[in-house]
């Protein structure tokens, strides 16, 4: 990712929460997530309406590009289940109607399981939901069962991003006031210029 592209994290466990502001110091956003503990419920609705509101603070009054496309994107990883909070699938809706695509990553096994509090639980990863969510915001669904996987789809998203310079004419924007400035700057010269002798 280019280093002048901002990047966020948001967490969302019975809560969604952002955790580091947008920010270029990718150190900042690592050692954040280094320090991520696991925690119990998954409210990936309200994890999504997070991010939609750090993309829309962040950029402002930026233009929706052709494609129809905010200059922004949700990566959103998680086992897919919610347990809380507000329809991940409403999310998504909203997503699509601000023009941020959310690409998701499913993480871990139709078997996988934690252990929490010296109890074994079952979580296993629920890919539909998070396909679902990819689908409707227009963006694509990954899954990672190892960290190699987990690599290939960071990869392949970063190939999405799409930028490039363009030379535009500034001049026509300022031409009225240019012509204004002309104007008057004429008129105050004829002013001084009738006053000497």
């Amino acid at each position: 990712m280019p280093p002048a592209f901002k990047v966020s994290l948001v967490t969302f466990a019975r809560y969604a929460e952002v955790v580091v502001p947008p920010t270029v110091d990718r150190a900042q956003v690592a050692r954040a997530i280094d320090d991520l503990q696991l925690a119990e419920y998954t409210a990936t609705g309200e994890g999504i309406y997070s991010a939609l509101d750090v993309v829309k603070q962040s950029l402002g009054t930026a233009a929706v590009a052709p494609t129809g496309k905010l200059p922004a994107m949700i990566v959103l990883i998680s086992d897919g289940a919610r347990t809380v909070g507000r329809s991940q699938v409403s999310a998504a809706h909203a997503a699509k109607d601000q023009g941020v695509p959310i690409y998701t990553v499913a993480l871990g096994t139709e078997a996988g399981t934690i252990t929490n509090q010296g109890e074994t639980v079952a979580v296993p990863v629920e890919i539909g939901q998070l396909q679902e969510i990819a689908d409707i915001s227009g963006g694509k669904a990954y899954i990672a069962q190892s960290p190699d996987d987990l690599l290939n789809a960071y990869e392949d998203v970063d190939g999405r991003l799409i930028y490039s310079k363009e030379r535009q004419d500034a001049t026509s924007q300022y031409m009225g006031y240019l012509v204004v400035l002309s104007l008057l700057s004429t008129a105050a010269g004829l002013f001084v210029a009738s006053r000497w002798p």
